[in-house]
């Protein structure tokens, strides 16, 4: 199985927080966190495990927490698992903020 790439590609100057659609990660996928970013894993509504700039291989090593929730799960050792994976600017806004018009 050939790796994928994680990475928030298109932000937008305006944008505070973007959700990875693919819920299926597996180890050895490539996570890629720009400098003005940070990258957390949540699964069941918690957040585990974060992520600063740089390029990031996933590992049991560097997934700790997700590690240790993941392991009291029943098939565990199953790849890919599940998770949910944000991207959140570090950057600081000034100004109001702008909501989306509702359809």
């Amino acid at each position: 199985m050939v790796p994928k790439v994680i990475e928030w590609v298109g932000a937008k100057e305006e944008d505070v927080v973007w959700r990875y659609p693919d819920e299926e990660i597996a180890w050895g996928d490539n996570l890629i966190v720009h400098e003005y970013e940070a990258a957390v894993f949540f699964r069941d509504g918690k957040a585990y495990d974060v992520f600063r700039a740089g390029r990031h291989v996933l590992t049991t090593a560097n997934l700790p927490l997700l590690t240790r929730a993941l392991s009291k799960i029943a098939g565990f050792d199953k790849v890919p698992f599940r998770c949910t994976v944000l991207f959140v600017s570090l950057k600081q806004f000034q100004g109001e903020v702008r909501r989306p018009k509702p359809d």
